[in-house]
């Protein structure tokens, strides 16, 4: 693990190691006040300021984190999910049952709810599939 390293500024670069490789160092100032962190390489070595403040010392918080990749544009919302895979992966996903079938919102959840019991909240979506079903019975039993 890396040590703070003190650095009184004064028109001095920071005497960071020399190499091409880009880092992530934390900044704070002569007080210990976080400055920012600061992605740089090493072989350009940062001028006096480099967040516009005196830097009071500087840490290495390792190398920066590559950015996610993005969703292809033209990607199908079917070839993807938000927040898992219990519908991606089956052969035929509720969404496009229920919507292929004209399935209304209760009966739609209903399917929704037992086909990802298993492989997401079991019991617990086994009861939103009852609690769906309690719903629709009552409803329908008012007309």
């Amino acid at each position: 693990m890396s040590e703070w390293t003190k650095w009184d500024g004064g028109g001095k670069t920071l005497p960071l190691p020399m190499t091409d490789d880009v880092v992530l160092i934390q900044c704070v100032d002569a007080d210990g006040n976080f400055l920012g962190n600061l992605e740089t390489t090493c072989a350009k070595q940062m001028a006096h300021d480099p967040l516009g403040v005196d830097v009071g010392a500087y840490i290495f918080i390792g190398k920066p984190t590559p950015p996610s990749p993005e969703p292809a544009v033209n990607a199908s919302p079917l070839s993807t999910q938000e927040g898992g895979n219990h519908y991606k992966d089956l052969k035929i996903q509720p969404v496009e049952y229920i919507h292929a079938n004209g399935i209304g919102y209760f009966e739609g959840n209903v399917i929704k709810y037992i086909t990802r019991w298993r492989a997401k909240n079991g019991v617990e979506d086994l009861k939103k599939a009852r609690h769906y079903i309690e719903l629709l019975i009552e409803l329908e039993g008012n007309k």
